[in-house]
């Protein structure tokens, strides 16, 4: 028998559960791998989780720029029902994914309730929600914007239902309207939206108008209800209210730390190409180029937009029309780029409506002109089975493996909290991040995935060090200090203020993905010894390594060896073994890691050849002394069976470590201070060029003391000393005045004690205030700081197919920061080589007017390349943000060059 008209048939019904599973497998497996990481955004959601789980209610969380509740809460319930893993992340919002597909039957049949295509409409309105691209895509994201179009769907069913007669509707659509406020930013433009479906009904239908006029009255107030309690929290807080959108408005409050925002013009016809195929370029929120809907679904929905228009003046069609034009305002408004998913997120649902509209309406077509049901249901199914397929491969395939993807989702990092969750050594993880560039906010990956009791995120402020130090009396495990991504950092970056306190606080090792400041930490433990291996790297085969830097904790409790790993042939190794043996050949100690590139990326996914670095600690077992040792190194596959066995790599001599350094130019004092000796000072590396950042290190024998280094009367490093017999290390970083000072004496402080270590040298370098000659010339300035006025490219191609370039820079003006030029070589979009490092001298050293000559050496290049071009950035050390050009663009491309065959 036939289902009356509106009511699902039994086949539907079946179809529908066919479709709900389909979402259900497209949105809930493997939450752990697709996205590969953790954004941060969705962490900081966690964190606050977190707080919440402990007994921290909240209305409205302030962090991040302020934060709607519901998915804060949500999170919370599913970490207590999860854990704290990748599932308990994402349930919430693949969960409302589900609910979404669901949901889009009963809207679609209670708008269309009057055709008798209402119940096909929205089995397809649910199938296209279940398989399109940017319901699944956000679905598994976990961001809290991925809760808008439950809410909004439920409330416009209700609000249809109202319109159809029930009364009490009236108020539990005002109550959903309400509701949504809770959940994403986006939906404050619900004022707008319910006074242009007021004012549409009032202009088109106004019989119609007037006999809801008391139930509009009813929906008012039931919002205004609901929403009180953020209405209060807003009155007593209005910064909070502006906060996020004055972040992301033109000309908010934090407009300066965003991209200039595009023209109106650009930013409409931007945000509205996402339906034609414009995937925008932010890895985070979409797929470039791949847009809303695919080859398949296309069409139904500009047919859909077309039968809309021609149709404003129906009621469903107008609602839909205004809900996505409405909800489209969001992202166009936003300065972030264009087009924004995320801002537009509550235009999906009238954007499946629209498709099912076209889809329904083609099928009647087809079904009326040939009378062929078989022929419209398997085209119905082949576009849903072929939507669904092409989704799962761009997002699985495509978006989940790319590289980019994974720098978008803190890789390296989410793994890390991973593994230290296998790990029960008694070991704390110190996170190191530089406030100035924000990389704390990352580090609330580490902060929900870590469950271990003895793991720490450091904001590497000095107070907050200060205050965990002081808490671990005595300090006598070993810390693990962990740097992600690897950056390169200046005596300016807070992360300096580490190896200062380490140093004062026992036996401590520090293993960091920055070789610079990983040096400078081992340097102030101690002194630590370093071991010259006799063998420096492996025979040649499949997998060679050699020795970078081998190094012996201060209490001699571990052994850290730096690697560099090269690959050359398949299957790749996916574990490295590094073993101690000694003198008799007897194993000592073993430390094991996995092969992984600095994204977390395993070997099967490396370009061969391919050369990465792997870091080891080794314990060592207590009084080793001193003789000859050796180093084995063993690979073993996935599955644990053995690649390589074990073989030499070096040995090394153990010796005992000298008190004071031989071979550095020391200033010998022996003079008394504060209960001590101060044995002596040096500065390594020699004089500094005035304005440089350098370091100068105090030898000192004696109680715990704090110290200040003092010049010209002004304090310009702190540092303290431990309760050790043996002389230590006190390492003061500072900056070279710009100028000489005539007379000047470097002190030491140590309460109301002082001693003069000597006079301050500083040395000079050559300088050229006349312009260079140069084969190229350029005009581009960066910021107010550097000009680039010309460069030399070495267009011929050496054997190693390296290219050469020498930029030349003139300063323009004095007390430059610390700058640092980012060079990639780029055949057409693809990067295939990149430099970035601190010119030969530091641009605080420069003067205005100065020009300075900057060479490059650039990556070996990839064969048959024909023509390349040079990307130039400037980027502010301090910040991590490049400086714009006079013109507003952030680099500069120069050439194109031929490359020789």
């Amino acid at each position: 028998m036939a289902a009356p008209a509106g009511r699902l048939s039994q086949g539907q019904r079946w179809l529908l559960v066919g479709v709900l599973l389909l979402a259900a497998a497209l949105r809930l497996p493997a939450p752990h791998l697709a996205p590969p990481g953790v954004n941060n955004d969705v962490a900081y959601d966690a964190t606050d989780a977190l707080t919440v789980l402990a007994g921290e209610w909240q209305l409205w969380f302030p962090g991040n720029f302020g934060r709607e509740p519901a998915a804060i809460y949500l999170l919370a319930a599913s970490t207590a029902l999860f854990g704290r893993n990748e599932l308990a992340l994402r349930f919430p919002t693949a969960a409302a994914g589900v609910l979404l597909v669901a949901m889009m039957v009963p809207l679609a049949r209670c708008l269309f309730r009057s055709r008798s295509l209402a119940p096909a409409l929205a089995v397809l309105a649910a199938a296209l929600a279940a398989v399109n691209f940017w319901a699944v895509f956000w679905s598994r994201l976990g961001f809290r914007a991925a809760l808008l179009p439950l809410v909004l769907t439920l409330a416009f069913f209700l609000l249809a239902r109202a319109a159809h007669g029930h009364r009490f509707s009236w108020v539990t659509a005002g109550a959903a309207f309400g509701a949504s406020l809770y959940t994403y930013t986006a939906a404050r433009v619900l004022p707008l939206l319910l006074a242009v479906l007021w004012a549409g009904d009032a202009l088109i239908d106004r019989r119609c108008w007037r006999s809801r006029l008391e139930g509009w009255r009813w929906l008012l107030v039931s919002v205004f209800i609901v929403a009180l309690p953020l209405e209060a929290y807003f009155a007593v807080h209005p910064d909070q209210l502006v906060s996020r959108v004055g972040q992301l408005l033109p000309g908010g409050t934090s407009a300066e730390d965003l991209p200039p925002a595009d023209p109106p013009d650009r930013a409409v016809l931007g945000s509205f190409a996402m339906f034609l195929g414009d995937g925008g370029g932010n890895w985070v929120l979409a797929l470039p180029g791949r847009g809303v809907f695919d080859l398949l679904t296309l069409p139904p929905f500009l047919l859909g937009v077309v039968l809309a228009l021609r149709r404003w003046r129906w009621q469903a069609e107008r609602w839909i029309l205004l809900w996505l034009l409405v909800l489209l305002l969001p992202a166009i408004l936003a300065r972030e780029g264009h087009p924004n998913y995320g801002r537009s997120l509550g235009a999906l649902p009238p954007t499946l409506l629209l498709a099912a509209l076209g889809a329904a309406e083609a099928g009647r077509w087809v079904l009326r002109r040939w009378q062929a049901p078989p022929l419209v249901g398997a085209a119905g199914l082949v576009v849903v089975l072929g939507s669904s397929a092409l989704t799962a491969h761009d997002y699985w395939l495509t978006w989940a493996r790319h590289p980019e993807t994974e720098r978008a989702f803190a890789v390296p990092l989410t793994r890390f909290a991973h593994a230290a969750n296998q790990r029960d050594d008694g070991r704390w993880f110190l996170l190191l991040a530089n406030p100035a560039r924000g990389e704390q906010f990352r580090y609330r990956v580490f902060d929900y995935l870590y469950r271990g009791s003895r793991g720490v995120t450091l904001l590497a402020d000095e107070p907050s060090l200060r205050r965990w130090l002081a808490a671990q009396q005595p300090v006598g495990q070993l810390v693990e200090v962990v740097d992600f991504p690897p950056t390169r950092l200046g005596p300016d970056d807070p992360r300096e203020v580490i190896a200062t306190l380490l140093r004062a606080h026992g036996p401590l090792i520090a293993a960091t993905a920055e070789a610079g400041l990983r040096q400078r930490v081992y340097r102030l433990l101690g002194p630590p010894l370093v071991l010259a291996p006799t063998v420096a790297s492996t025979e040649p085969g499949p997998l060679g390594a050699q020795v970078l830097e081998l190094l012996l904790a201060a209490d001699r409790g571990a052994l850290v060896a730096s690697l560099e790993v090269e690959v050359s042939s398949l299957p790749a190794p996916d574990r490295l073994s590094l073993q101690l043996f000694d003198p008799s050949g007897q194993p000592l100690a073993q430390s094991e890691r996995p092969l992984v590139d600095g994204a977390g990326r395993t070997p099967e996914r490396w370009e061969r050849p391919v050369r990465e670095r792997a870091y080891f600690v080794l314990p060592l077992p207590a009084g080793l002394p001193p003789a000859r040792y050796e180093l084995r190194l063993a690979a073993y596959r996935q599955d644990g069976t053995l690649r390589e066995a074990a073989r030499p790599l070096l040995t090394f001599s153990l010796t005992e470590p000298v008190p004071l350094p031989a071979d550095e130019p020391m200033t010998r004092l022996d003079r008394a201070l504060a209960g001590g000796t101060v044995l002596g000072w040096v500065l390594p590396g020699g004089p500094p060029l005035p304005g440089e950042h350098a370091l100068a290190i105090v030898f000192w024998q004696g109680p715990p003391r704090s110290f200040q280094l003092t010049l010209a009367d002004q304090v310009v490093a702190v540092a303290s000393s431990a309760a050790t017999a043996a002389p230590q290390r006190l390492v003061f970083p500072f900056r070279a005045p710009r100028a000489p000072l005539t007379g000047s004496l470097l002190w030491l402080v140590s309460g109301d004690e002082r001693l003069a270590l000597g006079p301050l040298p500083l040395r000079e370098r050559p300088r050229q205030f006349t312009p260079p000659v140069a084969t190229f010339a350029a005009d581009v300035r960066f910021g107010n700081a550097l000009h680039l006025v010309g460069y030399d490219p070495d267009v011929v191609i050496t054997p190693t197919r390296a290219l050469d370039l020498t930029l030349y820079w003139r300063a323009l003006r004095d007390d430059l920061p610390p700058l640092t030029p980012l060079i990639q070589v780029v055949a057409g979009d693809r990067v295939v080589a990149q430099r970035d490092g601190r010119p030969g001298a530091p641009t605080t050293t420069w003067l205005a007017g100065e020009y300075v000559p900057d060479g490059y050496e650039m990556l070996p290049l990839p064969a048959g390349l024909r023509e390349v071009s040079v990307i130039v950035r400037v980027i502010e050390a301090a910040t991590g943000a490049p400086l714009p050009t006079a013109s507003g663009e952030l680099e500069v491309r120069l050439g194109p060059f031929t490359v020789p065959p």
